[in-house]
């Protein structure tokens, strides 16, 4: 009975929670950006390149969210400008951006913005812009974005291939037999 507990708590600590549309979301990604190109504005002046930045958010995807920093954590970014992010629940799409509005962000000088496409099933993205003192507008020809997991789920998913393993040495001990030739 006991291996049985131990399976099962091994087994549920792996599952992957899945996301509902219209509930407290939380997600954490990382993104680069780099080989940035100048769109239009004046050149003197060149982007951080590569550019990233691993960021943390929670909130509520069933309406939109204008800017805010409430429920952003930024974990690490080489990007030099502050950041909010906004949401559009039509679109679910996440902004990220030093001036965010959902599904668009000012570009001012020294500023940066990140369109995050499909958030609450499967983040993408395709832009990655920022805007430099001398006016230049760029973005990154090359993009990346990854999912990085929770220290929390981390601990889950030690914990369950620690159970699971466990009960599975525990099963293998106890099937072994002893002959005497």
């Amino acid at each position: 009975m006991k291996k049985h507990l131990l399976a099962a708590a091994g087994a549920a600590c792996l599952t992957v929670p899945s996301t509902a549309s219209a509930a407290i979301i939380t997600e954490t990604l990382g993104i680069t950006g780099s080989d940035y190109q100048l769109l239009f504005g004046d050149p003197s002046a060149a982007p951080a390149d590569p550019t990233s930045i691993i960021f943390s958010v929670t909130f509520d995807n069933s309406a939109n969210v204008a800017g805010t920093t409430t429920g952003l954590n930024i974990i690490s970014a080489t990007l030099p400008y502050a950041a909010e992010f906004a949401y559009s629940s039509g679109s679910d799409t996440l902004t990220l951006a030093t001036n965010a509005n959902p599904n668009s962000c000012g570009n001012p000088s020294e500023s940066f913005c990140i369109f995050i496409n499909n958030f609450s099933t499967a983040p993408s993205t395709t832009f990655v812009q920022q805007s430099t003192a001398s006016g230049g507008f760029w973005t990154a020809n090359s993009i990346n974005i990854s999912a990085v997991p929770e220290p929390a789920t981390w601990a889950f998913m030690i914990f369950g291939f620690g159970a699971v393993g466990g009960a599975v040495r525990r099963q293998r001990r106890a099937n072994v037999k002893v002959s005497y030739a």
